[in-house]
């Protein structure tokens, strides 16, 4: 059995990602934050518009054409 109290006050984030770079924006505080990413950064793991979340990708395979890419929010 699951209880859950309280709201969700905010959206989550929103990420898009370009062949270079990855966009994460975040509606917080009543502002949009968005930070631009390289790919390169978001292998290394990264953590994201002031620590509101930890972003990581990892390829799936040799080609690096597939990828997952993990969201954690704090």
């Amino acid at each position: 059995m699951i209880h859950f109290r309280g709201a969700i006050v905010e959206d989550p984030c929103n990420i898009a990602r370009t062949a270079e770079n990855v966009a994460f924006s975040c509606y917080r505080d009543g502002v949009t934050k968005t930070s631009v990413y390289s790919l390169e950064q978001a292998e290394k793991g990264i953590k994201g518009n002031n620590a509101i979340a930890v972003v990581k990708m990892d390829y799936i395979n040799p080609q690096k054409t597939l990828a997952v890419l993990r969201v954690d929010y704090q």
